[in-house]
C-alpha cells in the first residue's frame, strides 16, 4: 500500500485589492514569498509543497519567479480558489493537503509540524490550529490540514460564493459532515490579539520591523521571537491593530 502523500499547497497571486503585488514586497532582503516558502522548507512532515497562483497574466510574474527557483507551481482559477487547490492538490497527488497563504510570513514551522501529525495521527478530516477558529495563535501564524476527500467534497458541495472564494468556509459551515480538530497555541503563542499578516501596508511595516528587529543571521524569525518583541514593545504590537481583521 503507498503511503498518504502530504503537501503543502501556498496560496499566491498578485491580485490583492488593498496591497497589490504584496507578495512580491520584500521583508529584509527577500520578497514576502520568498519569506514563506523559507518557512516551508522547514516543514519535517510534509512530502513536497506547490504553489498555487492564478491564470491572470498579472500572476505570470509568480509563475516566472517558481520556475526561476526550481518550485512546482498550479495555475488556475483567479476567482475559484477552492477549484485551484483541488486541481493543484490533484496534480501532486497528494493524500492531504497543508494550506498556507503567502500573506503568512510568520507562521510556525514548528507548530505546523504539530498539527499536521495530530491530523494524520488521529485520522480527521481537517485540522487546524487557526486564529479565526479559536485557536489563539497570533493571527496570520496558523495552518489548515485536510484530507484530499475533505477537500473533494467541499469542492464538491460548496456552490455558494464564498465557498469558492474561501477554500475551507464550506468545511467550517457543515462541520456535522466532517471530523475536525483544532490545535491550541501554546501559552507562549497565545496572543490572537497580534496581527501578523499582511493585508495592509501598516501589515507589512509591522513585519518589516520585526524582521529587522530580531531575524538571526539565516533571515528566518521564529515566531516565538517576534512575539517576545511584541510582548515587550506594546507600542509595536498596536501598530496595525486597526486594520480588519481575516482568518488567519
Amino acid at each position: 500500500m503507498t503511503r498518504d502523500r502530504i503537501v503543502a499547497i501556498l496560496q499566491a497571486r498578485t491580485g490583492s485589492q488593498r496591497l497589490p503585488a504584496k507578495v512580491l514586497m520584500p521583508i529584509g532582503e527577500r520578497s514576502m514569498l520568498e519569506r514563506v516558502v523559507e518557512r516551508i522548507e522547514r516543514l519535517r512532515t510534509i512530502d513536497d509543497f506547490i504553489i498555487a497562483t492564478s491564470v491572470s497574466e498579472h500572476d505570470d510574474t509568480v509563475a516566472q519567479i517558481c520556475a526561476a527557483e526550481g518550485w512546482n507551481c498550479f495555475r488556475g482559477p483567479e476567482q475559484d480558489v477552492l477549484e485551484r487547490h483541488l486541481r493543484a492538490a490533484q496534480a501532486m497527488q497528494a493524500s492531504h493537503i497543508v494550506r498556507i497563504g503567502a500573506d503568512c510570513p510568520l507562521f510556525s514551522w514548528q507548530q505546523a509540524d504539530r498539527v499536521i501529525a495530530q491530523h494524520v495521527a488521529s485520522g480527521s478530516d481537517y485540522a487546524h490550529n487557526m486564529t479565526a477558529w479559536g485557536s489563539g495563535m497570533p493571527l496570520g501564524t496558523g495552518v489548515e490540514v485536510m484530507t484530499l476527500d475533505a477537500l473533494g467534497m467541499a469542492w464538491t458541495c460548496g456552490l455558494d460564493p464564498a465557498h469558492r472564494e474561501h477554500v475551507t468556509q464550506y468545511i467550517h459551515d457543515h462541520r456535522q459532515r466532517f471530523t475536525i480538530e483544532m490545535l491550541r497555541a501554546p501559552e507562549e503563542l497565545d496572543r490572537p490579539g497580534y496581527r501578523l499578516t499582511v493585508d495592509t501596508i501598516e501589515d507589512l511595516h509591522l513585519l518589516r520591523t520585526i524582521h529587522e528587529r530580531v531575524a538571526p543571521e539565516d533571515g528566518i524569525v521564529d515566531l516565538r521571537e517576534a512575539v517576545l518583541l511584541l510582548d515587550e514593545d506594546e507600542a509595536l504590537s498596536r501598530t496595525n491593530r486597526d486594520s480588519e481583521r481575516r482568518a488567519g
